[in-house]
Order: structure tokens, then sequence, then C-alpha cells
């Protein structure tokens, strides 16, 4: 059974002695920590490279705050009868807020929950404990049902695509061996690195990395079978190649939501990838299900389930009653996990976001108990005009303040950093409720509430598919303007869209349409833009001639740092006033 241990120390000095004494128990013992002077110690976010392995003991230093995401990903890696500690003491400093926010800020609503849940399912770590060495348990020795299921769709798999999306600790890399065995060397195996292969150690591996493939595709064919690993770990704009390289293509990948791509690639892959077969496992392998490190990894991230009682109806919690929301750790709960189920782009940090950021407003509909609708707003703009100048210019990135920053740095107008804007972060229905009108009701209900806070806008960011785009668009939202890159999570531009809230933004949404109307013209035939958005693109586009605007971001392109991307429009009108 795994345990959970804290050692409550904050001197480095006996913190030392401890891990030394430790070492010499526990040859693997890894030790991540922002303190460079620590035994062993190794960055905090060394934790994501150990996803794939199977570890006896890890130490996580979390005395200036704890990381949530790179927490859960080390505990996945700690093997049955394995151990767990944290370097912790309750204290005020939380250098790790400043993940979420623009600077480190107290959080008191996040720290009481955690010390209710250490209370409850750690033990005191005693620097003289002795920890018995375990020896790494080997893979069962046959499959289960489960895992013979997969192994069996496989193989039976004549030609197309094939995901294989499961959680961590259930077998997938079990199978995938025994499955690689049955091809005879009639396979290819790609993956971000050669450390995610890690699982398959007791196999010879026809490994080739992915931009090998991409440059040297031809010499690999015939190969039946392409096998993609830690997928999620990869741009979905890579693995949309690499899907053209072989006859069988097979996705493996894990889908916890807090590695941060695995909820966008299961939800988002399809949009870009036509997949024949889906499989999954679900029965953990690697550890009990109740051991005190798995109860106390099931509290931290929301995953147990919440008793929520408030009266059916939309609530809105925002400035002064903000607290109400944050203080009530069943609601948060309820709302994280209602996102995390209908909205991708959800992952464990957000927990802590939740619980303790300001500048947030949330609305929630509720219906019989249960959450059926809601929206996350993020406060945004006011910033000194200095600040969005140096943004325009591409000398700043500051965090936060997507939107209006985005239309700063890549586009034409600096000046809507000043502005006073909430964006809609993410907007969700639970999946049984939609087509009745729910999102208008709450997005209508939110713009009175901008009107009477005296916002300007109301603007909104997503992965540009064309449904989305007509709900946003009936909701009297504008499309201003659309990004260069694709996202590496969902393969997609981002369209931004606008709807006006005071009479000057009203004015000048129709300004800023009227330009992106022209850009759009030319951004069909931009390298960068991807072709199955041409269409969406073509309806919008109104050509135009070269103005001010086109000037002024011209000039920042050559003197300052304003991207290429950015000026592309505004090159190729130059060019035609030219020609």
């Amino acid at each position: 059974m795994r345990k959970l241990f804290l050692l409550s120390e904050t001197n480095t000095d006996t913190i030392n002695q401890a891990l030394i004494q430790l070492h010499h128990q526990c040859a693997d013992l890894i030790v991540l920590s922002p303190d460079s002077s620590l035994f062993l110690a190794k960055p905090l976010h060394h934790a994501k490279g150990l996803l794939g392995h199977t570890l006896n003991c890890i130490v996580l230093d979390c005395r200036i705050g704890f990381p949530l995401d790179f927490f859960l990903c080390a505990t996945n890696t700690i093997q049955s009868n394995g151990t767990f500690i944290l370097i912790w003491q309750p204290n005020d400093r939380d250098e790790q807020s400043s993940r979420f926010h623009t600077e480190s800020i107290p959080t008191p609503n996040f720290q009481s929950y955690l010390t209710k849940g250490l209370q409850k399912f750690s033990e005191p770590w005693n620097i003289e404990q002795y920890l018995a060495p375990i020896a790494i348990q080997k893979q069962h020795d046959h499959l289960n049902h489960e895992q013979i299921a997969v192994l069996t769709s496989l193989q039976k798999q004549k030609k197309g695509i094939t995901t294989l999306f499961a959680t961590r600790g259930t077998g997938k890399s079990f199978v995938i061996a025994e499955f690689i065995r049955s091809l005879n060397d009639d396979y290819v195996i790609t993956a971000p690195n050669q450390t995610a292969l890690q699982s398959y150690q007791n196999i010879k591996l026809n490994f080739k990395a992915p931009d090998y493939l991409f440059l040297n595709h031809d010499d690999l064919l015939p190969q039946k079978w392409l096998i993609i690993e830690e997928a999620a770990q990869m741009p979905i704009a890579h693995l949309e190649k690499l899907s053209l390289l072989a006859e069988n293509v097979l996705l493996i990948s894990s889908i916890e939501n807090y590695e941060g791509t695995g909820k966008g690639l299961e939800s988002k892959l399809q949009d870009i990838i036509e997949i024949d077969s889906a499989l999954t496992l679900t029965e953990r392998q690697r550890f009990e299900l109740q051991d005190p490190l798995a109860q106390f990894c099931e509290y931290i991230s929301f995953q147990n389930k919440p008793e929520i009682n408030i009266n059916d109806g939309i609530h809105l919690y925002s400035d002064e009653n903000l607290h109400e929301f944050q203080g009530n750790h069943a609601l948060v709960q309820a709302f994280y996990q209602f996102m995390n189920q209908h909205h991708y782009q959800t992952n464990a940090q957000d927990i802590r976001r939740l619980l303790d950021s300001p500048d947030q407003i949330f609305m929630i509909m509720i219906r019989n108990q249960a959450i059926i609708g809601g929206i996350w707003g993020i406060r945004e703009g006011k910033l000194s005009s200095e600040l969005a100048q140096d943004v325009f210019n591409g000398y700043r990135r500051p965090k936060g303040n997507l939107v209006v920053q985005t239309l700063a740095a890549h586009s034409y107008y600096p000046e809507l950093m000043t502005l006073k804007n909430l964006r809609i972060s993410r907007i969700a229905v639970d999946h049984h409720h939609r087509t009745q009108g729910i999102a208008k009701k709450m997005l209508e209900q939110l713009k009175h509430y901008a009107q009477n806070n005296h916002y300007d806008f109301l603007s909104t960011s997503f992965g540009l598919t064309e449904p989305l785009l007509q709900f946003w668009q009936q909701c009297q939202f504008t499309w201003v303007h659309l990004g260069s890159h694709r996202d590496k999570t969902t393969g997609l531009h981002a369209a931004i869209l606008l709807q006006p809230i005071s009479v000057e933004m009203i004015e000048k949404t129709s300004l800023i349409q009227k330009k992106w109307q022209n850009d759009a013209f030319h951004l069909v035939n931009a390298p960068f833009v991807h072709p199955k958005i041409h269409y969406l693109l073509k309806e919008q586009s109104i050509k135009g001639s070269s103005d001010s605007l086109d000037e002024v971001i011209l000039h920042t392109h050559l003197h300052h740092k304003k991207p290429v991307e950015a000026v592309f429009s505004a090159l190729e009108r130059k060019k035609n006033t030219i020609d």
C-alpha cells in the first residue's frame, strides 16, 4: 500500500541529512525542489519527465508553494507499497500562485483545503524513520480481459487510424509491448523523445524521431504500422502529418488533465484527423485504488463527488460576492468537475485558480441541485498606455489579458488594452440540456452585468470551427481576428470575437470588423493558415486598400519587433498599391 508522508521541516541542512539517509535506503530516490541546494534536487518541472517510469520514492519540496500539477504527475509513477514524502509546513508564502496570476498572491482557500486533506490522508515523517527497500514490481504475466480485447482489436485492424487513450496505470504499454512482438518488426514507433518509451525497456524498439520521419518517411515504407507514443505531448499539427505516413497508425496517450493536453487531444483530435477505431482501458494495474496516496490525490484533484445546496436558477459571483463562491469548497469542486467534463481546456491547475485568483466572474445555472451551465469570465484591460504601446511594438508580454494583448501584439489595436474588457474564458452546457437556449440566456445576463458595471466590451477566444463561430455570431459577437499559429492542444487557429458594450466601443467595433474583413481577403493565401478554414475566411473577405493602420503596423514591424505574421495582410495590400 502506497503512503503519503509529511516532513515538517524548513531548515535545508536538516532536510539534507534526512535525504542523504533516505538515499542510502532507496537508490532511485527522486527529489523535486525549486531549491537547488537540496540534496539530489531536480527542478519541479522534471515531474513531467517522470511519466511512464515506475519508482519507489519521491520527495517533493513544497516549502514555498504546492505545485498541484507536478504533484499529480509524480504520484502516478509511485508503485504499489511505494512512498511519497512532502516537505511542507503551513505558511503564507505561495510562489506557485504566480503560475496562474500576474504575481504571487495569498491563497487562503487552497491552503485551507490542502491542510484538511493532509491531516486526513498523510502521516508525519520521522527523519530517523527507516524506509524498507522495495523491489520494482514487474507487470502481470498475463493480460486481463480488457487488455486482451484491446490487443485483439489492434491485431484485426487492416487499415486506418486507431487511438488508445486511457488514464495512467491501466497497462497501455504492457498491451502495446505484446502487440509489437506480434508485428515482427513490421512497424515504426515514435514519441516526443525516447524517455517517453521507458515502459518498453524489455523489448527492442524500431524507434524513429518525429523530425526524422518528416524528412525521411519515403525510406520507411512499406511499414505497416506507425505507433505514436505519448501523443498528447506532441502538437496536433505534427500528429496530423504523421497520420499520413503509414497504412495503419496507432496513437497512444494518457488523458490525465494534469498533463495539460490530454483532454484537448481526446476532444479535438477528431476535428483534425478521421479516427477509425477508438480504444481505451479503465482498470488500474499499478497500485491500489484506495491507498492513502491515491485517496489524497482524489481529494486534492477534486475527484470526489460534492453535494451542493443551491436554489434553481442562474447565480452570478463577482466583485463583492466572489468570496462566497471561492469559500464554498463543494461549489468550487462541482463547478470544476462540470467544466472538466464539458470543456476540453480544463486542467488541474485550474483548481488553484478557481479557489483564490481575483478578477474572476462566475455564472452558474442550477437545476435540481446540479450544475447544467456555466460561464467562467476574466476581467481584463484597464492597463497603461505605455504598457500597451510596448506590447504593440513587441517588447513586452505580461501575464494575463489574453484577448486585448493579442489584439495589440498581433493586430492594430494597442488602445484596447486600456479599456475595460470581460473575457469569457470558458462557457459550457451539460450535454443533456443543450439546444435549450441556456448558453444564450447566460450570455444575455452577462451582458446586462457588463452594462451595469461600465465595461467597454465582452470578448472570447476559441479554436475556430464553423459550429462555434456560428454560435458566437448568433449571440451578437463580431469576429475580429485570427491567430496565425495553430494551438498545440487542438490543432486549430484561435478566433477572437468581441461584443461591444459602451457607445465608443460600438462605433470602434464596426471599424475593427471592416479591417478584419480586409485582412481575411489576404489570409486565404497565407502559408500559415490551415486550408480547412479557407472557406470561413472567404465568407468574411472584402478587398480593401492600404490605409493609415497599415502604415503604422508596417513601421512597427520594420523598426521594432512586430512579427511578420501580424503584418501579412498589410504587406499584401502594400504590394498591390505599388503594383
